[in-house]
């Protein structure tokens, strides 16, 4: 029987130990070596879409999805996918993602499709910004429903016109008169293929331009959204101070209306209106007695005679005052004359 050495069985102990870590690290913790790079990606719903479906550029597999799960911050589906690294540096920034269904009622994946050629490409981890949201299935499902009960009606109904003698001639007409529609709409849609097709490139190109400057005036469009709020809010002020200021104003108005303070005093006293009554008779009165009275104050308004003798009085009164100033230097000389010569 063969006897293992001491060194033969710690190296096998240690393989053992490295095999059990290796199983550990590979498979119960999920941390196998990628190979490939993670982008993420933000939906209000990711609904059917499940781990592992695939990742689709032009209906060819570029990847998988590792994850989905509920981001808390945004309360929208976070969906991680795996990239293939020979896609690395590939993916334009613009690119648009969406998730569609193979058939009616098939599995979901994920389809990306590439923005423009010369946009700056998404790095590991980094997130798509153009999301095309999903349709909502319950949504198209009472759609539906909605329909099939309107076609019920319309069957019914229909019944009862066929059952009717004249039934089977108007239904015969109508055929005849659908026939005769879809024959000029086959006629006016074969005339206008072209403009159609041309009109439906249009409006493609159209919407793929409208989302190629959404996409470069992301920041732009965000920041006129910031000051619209910013407006939306000085505005509220605003109208918080207008509010106060007619709250202010009502106040005021009562206070005058119940007679308090000075203003309400003067609009709701009596006294104060007939003394200001009385005032306004006296002022009158010394107004007409200044006008034809024959006071002094009268005869300097009215007399012309009293006007030029009141001119002739101050025109000898600033006379006399120019001669005392020419004569004052003089007797001021004199004095001091005077003084030495004494």
């Amino acid at each position: 029987m063969t006897k293992f050495s001491t060194e033969a069985k710690v190296g096998i102990f240690f393989l053992a130990m490295v095999a059990i870590f290796a199983y550990v690290w590979f498979k119960v913790l999920d941390l196998s070596i990628s190979e490939g790079f993670i982008l993420k990606a933000r939906m209000k719903s990711a609904e059917g879409l499940a781990e592992g479906a695939s990742v689709q550029i032009a209906g060819i597999k570029v990847g998988t999805v590792k994850d989905v799960r509920l981001d808390p911050e945004s309360d929208k589906a976070l969906i991680i996918m795996e990239l293939k690294n020979a896609y690395r540096n590939m993916i334009p920034e613009d690119s648009r993602i969406s998730l569609k269904t193979k058939g009616l009622m098939g599995d979901k994946y994920v389809v990306i499709e590439p923005g423009r050629p010369n946009a700056r490409k998404l790095k590991p981890n980094e997130e798509f910004q153009v999301v095309q949201e999903p349709t909502d299935t319950e949504k198209v499902l009472e759609t539906m429903s909605v329909v099939a009960q309107d076609l019920q009606v319309l069957t019914r109904e229909a019944r009862k016109k066929i059952v009717d003698e004249k039934g089977a001639e108007k239904l015969e007409n109508i055929i005849d008169n659908a026939n005769s529609s879809f024959k000029d709409l086959k006629e006016i849609l074969g005339t206008n293929k072209e403009k159609i097709n041309t009109i439906a490139s249009n409006t493609q190109q159209a919407t793929k331009d409208l989302s190629d400057i959404t996409t470069r005036n992301r920041e732009k469009i965000n920041r006129t959204v910031d000051e619209m709020e910013k407006f939306s809010k000085s505005m509220d002020k605003t109208s918080d101070k207008f509010a106060r200021a007619a709250t202010e104003l009502e106040s005021l108005t009562k206070d005058v209306r119940q007679g308090r303070g000075t203003l309400g005093k003067m609009v709701t006293d009596e006294t104060l209106y007939r003394d200001a009554q009385g005032l306004m008779r006296d002022l009158r009165g010394l107004s007409r007695s200044i006008q034809y009275g024959p006071g002094t104050v009268g005869r300097l308004i009215n007399d012309p005679e009293m006007y030029y003798e009141a001119r002739r009085a101050i025109r000898n009164m600033n006379k006399t005052a120019e001669d005392i100033s020419e004569a004052t230097p003089i007797s001021t000389l004199a004095t001091i004359l005077g003084a030495v010569l004494k």
